[in-house]
Parts: structure tokens; sequence; C-alpha cells
């Protein structure tokens, strides 16, 4: 991320351009919590019962992480073993630790203004 000289702030890596800091602040505010109560579950819970009461945190991955995805239906069916999954999110959880909203979103998401590449690119 890094604020721009018009005063607003943008992700340089993941382009989501956040158009202010209070939209940056508030999408990874939800993002923590998603991954907090995934990782929660996740220790108290079996994996089928963990990931059915996260769908929030699979709407994201569907939606902005299509090859964790992937891992997840393989596991569903069978053909991935449940850690492989769970050391995905857990990659996912560190980088929204240091700042790094998730891409994606879920009908739960908070409503901020994000620009598009494609918009960037012109500005």
């Amino acid at each position: 991320m890094r604020k721009r000289e018009d005063g607003k702030y943008e992700w340089v890596e993941g382009w989501q351009i956040f158009l202010d800091e209070n939209g940056y602040k508030i999408k990874l505010e939800h993002s923590k919590e998603l991954l907090r109560c995934f990782i929660e579950q996740s220790d108290l819970l079996p994996p089928s019962e963990s990931d059915l009461r996260n769908e929030h945190l699979l709407q994201h991955l569907k939606s902005g992480y299509p090859d964790i995805y992937y891992i997840y239906e393989k596991w569903i069916e069978g053909k991935v073993e449940y850690s492989k999954y769970k050391e995905e999110i857990e990659k996912l959880a560190l980088k929204v630790k240091h700042g790094e909203p998730l891409k994606g979103y879920c009908e739960l998401c908070p409503r901020v203004e994000i620009k598009k590449l494609a918009e960037h690119r012109e500005s």
C-alpha cells in the first residue's frame, strides 16, 4: 500500500486501490474478522463443520482466490488433505495481518470504493 500525492491510498501489488484510508481500514477489519473466525473454529470444530460456518470466507475465496477455492473443492471431494487447504488460509491470514485486505467479495462486505485497474492506469 502506498499513499499517493493526492492523499489517496492504493495497493500496488494486489491492485486493490482504495479511494480513501477509511475504506481501506474498513475492508481490512472485515478481512481480519472472517479469518479470525475461520482459525478459531478450525481449531475447535471438525473441518466440515468449520468450513460450512464460514460461508462468507468461501465467497471471498471463490471470487478473489480461485486457486485456493479449487483446493477447497478438491478437499470436499476427498482428493486433497484438509491440512493443505488450512495451510493456504493461514497464508492469507498472514497477508491480512500485514495489511492486505482480502480480495473478492461476500454478502457481508462493507461497501467501500475500490478503483478499478483500468481507471487507475488512466490516472
